[in-house]
């Protein structure tokens, strides 16, 4: 277990599922925790289990759509506990359908609590993170961001969102933190998607803040094995693939027919 005595931890979507067990185990850790959620109920019991096992909680009835709401919030856990070390994005919800059926109503809620309200919530806490040069926020993504599926068109979007927030955070504020990542620590990549630097090529995560490490170097490198990376992908559709195209899911005949080499692209497409 990781040592987070004195440290104060916020998390969102925090009554009950994964953002339970996240807060439950940073409060092992020895982390103060701050629950958040819409449902109060459930907030007083995940307080009550914290408190039973000897750590510190605090709770507040929040709608993270809310940007006052949730402003309000940020400066009431400062006056409290004076700071926010950590910030945990879970709140999400879902509203399932096909885009064809998808009422613009369940489009914009889960783009408001999935994206907009993790937005509500750095900005809300990157102040003081950057005043004591000193912050960990992690958001809960899905690898449906990454590989789609069908009937969830809003809340893929928003999960894509969070990935895209969170390296343009990493960006901007990084550089404000005191520590830099040693390197892969192992994190459980289904809990935290922001992971310390990994061993894929192209990453650039470091647990100083979101999406990027501390030192100057690590970005040098990192950016340079993107842009390996790029050049690879392109000289790779050069060769013999057409951009968004998947190979079928019939037979092997099919599936053999799709890997024949293909009419090169244009270099203007490529450039674009």
């Amino acid at each position: 277990m990781f040592d987070l005595d004195g440290k104060v931890a916020l998390v969102t979507g925090s009554a009950q599922g994964i953002g339970k067990a996240i807060a439950l185990n940073l409060a092992q850790g020895g982390a103060r925790i701050v629950l958040t959620d819409m449902r109060e109920a459930k907030l007083d019991e995940a307080v009550k289990e914290i408190e039973a096992q000897g750590g510190k909680a605090i709770r507040f009835v929040v709608d993270v759509t809310d940007r006052e709401a949730v402003k309000k919030v940020f400066d009431q856990v400062l006056e409290t506990w004076e700071k926010i070390d950590i910030l945990v994005n879970n709140a999400g919800i879902t509203r399932d359908s096909l885009v064809m059926r998808m009422k613009v109503e369940d489009w914009q809620a889960v783009l408001k609590t999935n994206l907009d309200g993790a937005f509500y919530c750095i900005q809300a806490v990157l102040p003081g993170m950057v005043r004591q040069r000193y912050g960990r926020i992690v958001s809960i993504a899905s690898v449906v961001a990454q590989a789609g599926n069908v009937g969830q068109a809003n809340y893929i979007s928003s999960k894509a969102g969070i990935i895209g927030l969170t390296k343009g955070v990493a960006a901007e504020v990084a550089r404000h933190d005191r520590e830099s990542a040693p390197g892969d620590q192992g994190e459980d990549a289904e809990h935290d998607p922001h992971r310390a630097h990994g061993n894929r090529r192209g990453d650039c995560h470091g647990s100083a803040f979101p999406g990027v490490g501390g030192s100057p170097l690590h970005h040098r490198a990192c950016a340079q094995r993107q842009r390996r990376d790029v050049y690879g992908v392109r000289k790779l559709v050069r060769g013999r693939l057409s951009l968004l195209e998947l190979p079928p899911a019939g037979n092997r005949k099919r599936r053999e027919r799709w890997h024949r080499p293909k009419r090169r692209l244009s270099r203007s497409l490529l450039n674009s």
